[in-house]
Formats: structure tokens, sequence, C-alpha cells
């Protein structure tokens, strides 16, 4: 039944009004209100909380945090050194201190010959200080022999100056005293597990320094390529794939051996660039093609967006439009697949040095130990601890990063965003 109270609300013409209904500005407020109490999250918040969920992921993450922190830390720890040789042995837990880098195993003491090594420094920079400019070259170059017979490099292979300054603090905090070797020693004596953690910061530096140049490389390329588009996106993409028709090996061994040619490394030498920094380099500036191609398929996915448009319209440059709205927008896969080229640049790492094209000795790396121990195992014998504990560090070390980079993957999903 119709009643006239049911059209006092209505206007002439209009349809009746549903039940609940907003009438009036006070129901508008409080919708606002609720809407101010509820609190927004960002794609990274919710890629952050989605990632916690995933255990597999976290625990992988922090394995890697305390690898990374152990390596960094390594030259602090009392460990025996990655060069003593002796006789070899299995794991033991016998006491041992610091020895000299020889057969006879005699009691190596760093103090006094450190002391009057700093010495003969100081006095020599103040003979520098005090002399007149034609005789500070002679003296500088004694200076600089000088330093090369630094009593760290008979224990350690060439030590950095932040390297030495942490060694410094080992021996004044623990002196001579060494952890056994609860990992055994290799077949000239030397300490495995003192090799294996000053290893993996050979392996770890070259997964690290290695993807940041193929990172850098790579997304500058792919981004550009992508967004000029026509004949320049054509003729980039044209350089990548003659690129990646050439073997990749093929082409690092014979980087390596130009590079290791004496006149260019004597040069480069004098500039401070080492074989490993060669070899991170060369590994680097030629892991970016992947990279620069899928960066690229990412920008013209972007390029043509609502917000690309209005960026053109207020009067951005390029340049400004790449590196303010479309790199920030692909770090997602960027970060993802950062964490897929870590572990093969590793894995390619570790097969050079198990071909004896990698790191060579002194050095030492993950690879290089496993290559070290095979050489060693025969039917009389299994030395299981030579391949067991770098191998495992390796293999740990790769399956962490390829668990992180599949959780990373579903987090940063935006398909994926605000879902459980």
């Amino acid at each position: 039944m119709v009643t006239p109270d049911s059209h006092r609300d209505q206007t002439p013409g209009s349809a009746p009004q549903p039940p609940g209904k907003i009438r009036d500005l006070n129901d508008y407020a409080g919708l606002i209100a609720q809407a101010d109490q509820q609190q927004g999250i960002s794609h990274w918040q919710d890629a952050r909380r989605r990632l916690k969920k995933n255990p597999v992921a976290m625990i992988s993450l922090w394995y890697l945090v305390g690898v990374s922190v152990l390596a960094l830390l390594t030259p602090l720890l009392p460990l025996q050194s990655p060069q003593s040789i002796g006789i070899s042995s299995s794991p033991q837990s016998q006491d041992r201190k610091l020895q000299a880098p020889s057969w006879d195993k005699v009691e190596f003491d760093l103090q006094a010959p450190l002391a009057a090594y700093d010495q003969r420094v100081a006095d020599l920079r103040q003979q520098i200080a005090a002399s007149q400019i034609t005789e500070q070259p002679e003296l500088a170059q004694q200076l600089q022999v000088l330093e090369k017979s630094h009593p760290f490099r008979k224990l350690w292979n060439e030590p950095g100056l932040v390297t030495r300054g942490m060694i410094r603090c080992r021996l004044a905090v623990f002196g001579d005293m060494c952890i056994p070797s609860i990992c055994g020693t290799d077949i000239l004596g030397r300490d495995v597990l003192s090799r294996v953690l000053w290893g993996s910061r050979v392996s770890l530096a070259v997964g690290l320094v290695a993807t940041l140049v193929s990172l850098l490389i790579g997304v500058t390329y792919g981004a550009i390529s992508g967004y000029l588009g026509g004949w320049v996106d054509a003729l980039m993409m044209r350089i990548v794939d003659v690129i990646y028709s050439v073997p990749f090996i093929f082409v690092v061994i014979f980087l390596i051996t130009i590079l290791n040619e004496d006149t260019i490394r004597t040069r480069l030498d004098s500039y401070g660039i080492d074989q490993i920094m060669i070899f991170f380099l060369v590994i680097g500036a030629l892991y970016w093609l992947t990279m620069a191609r899928v960066v690229r398929g990412q920008v013209l996915s972007l390029k043509n967006e609502a917000f690309i448009d209005a960026a053109r319209t207020i009067g951005a440059s390029r340049w400004r439009i790449i590196q303010r709205h479309l790199l920030p927008n692909v770090m997602g896969i960027v970060i993802v697949y950062l964490t897929l080229t870590i572990p093969a640049v590793m894995r390619f790492e570790a097969f050079l040095s198990f071909l004896g094209l990698g790191v060579s000795p002194p050095d030492v790396s993950w690879g290089l130990l496993v290559n070290e121990g095979l050489t060693v195992i025969t039917p009389v014998k299994i030395y299981y601890w030579l391949v067991t504990f770098s191998g495992l560090a390796l293999a740990l070390t790769l399956f962490a990063l390829s668990f992180l980079g599949d959780g990373l993957r579903d987090a940063l999903d935006p398909r994926m965003k605000n879902r459980d």
C-alpha cells in the first residue's frame, strides 16, 4: 500500500530511493572519516609482507646475509693462514698456532717483524718529508719496494689496506691462536676451513661485482633501446644478437688471454688493476645481454602508458623520463633477475676455475678448491673433506640465491598485490 509519506523525499519524475541511500552530507562525512582510518599499502610494502610469509625465501635470505658477513669478517677471525704448508691430514681438533709457510712447522711470530717493519716505514716516510725534492723520487721508490715485503705477505696473499688493518686487529685480539683444522687440510697441508672462508670472499665478490657491472650496462642499454624505438632500437638489438651468436666462453677466454699478456698486464698493474679485477670486469661486461632484453621488453610495455604521456606533456626530457619514470617501474623484474644472475656468474667462475682459466693460485675461490679436491681423489683413498666443505658451501649459496629469487619473483608480481 502506497502512503503519502512514501513520496515525501522524492522529486517529481524521480525514481524511488532504495533503502540505505545516502541522504545528507553527514553520511558523506562518515564515509570520509572511515576512509581516512584505512591505511594504504604500497607495492614494495606489500611485496615485503608477502616475502616474509615465504619461509624458504626468508631462510635463504638470512643464510646469504650470514655468509656475506662471515666472508667480510674473515680477516678478523682466528683462522690459520690459507698459505701455510704442512702435512696433509683429515679433520682434527688439536690446537694450532700461526705457522710459517713451510714444511718445518715452525711457529711464526708476527709481532716482532711487524713492529720492525712499521718502524722502517715510519722512518722512511720521515726521511722523505725532510729530504729535498730531487731525492724524493728515489726514496718513494724505496718505500714501494719496502711495502712489497710486508710481513703479512708470507701468510696472506697481497692483502689490501683494509684487510691489513683487520688482520692487525685479529693479531691484537687473538695473537697467534688459531682454530684447529676441524675441516682437515689439503694435499699440501693447508687448512681447508681457512681456505673455504677466504675463498668465499673471492666467489661472492665475483658474483656481486660482475652482476652489478652487467646490471649497470644492461639496464641502461635496454631502457634506451626500448624507449627510443625505431631504427635505434633495431640497431641496438641487432648488436645484441651478434654478440649472442658468439660462444660466451670463447669470448671470455680470449679476453682474459689478451689482458694477461705481459705488456698489457704490466700496464694494468700500474693502474692498480690485478688479475682478479680483470676477471670481474670481463665477466660483468659480457653478462648484460639478457638483462638488456628483459628491460627493453618492460620499457616497451610502459612507454605508451598515461603517466609517460603526462611527463611528455609537461616537457620532461627523454633522459628524465627514462630515469625518473621508466626505470623505477622495472626495478621489480630487475631485482628478481639480479638474484638469478648472481648464481649464474658464480657457477661460471667455478667452471672457469675448474678448467684452470679463472682464479689462479695463490688466490683461492670455491671453484678452485673443488678442482683441487677432485684432482687428488683416487680409488686408493678418497679425501672427502677436500671436496665436501667447499662444494657444500658453493651448493648451499647457489640454492639460497635461487630460492630467494623465486620468492622475490612471487612477492614483486603486481598481479598478486594485496593478496594473502
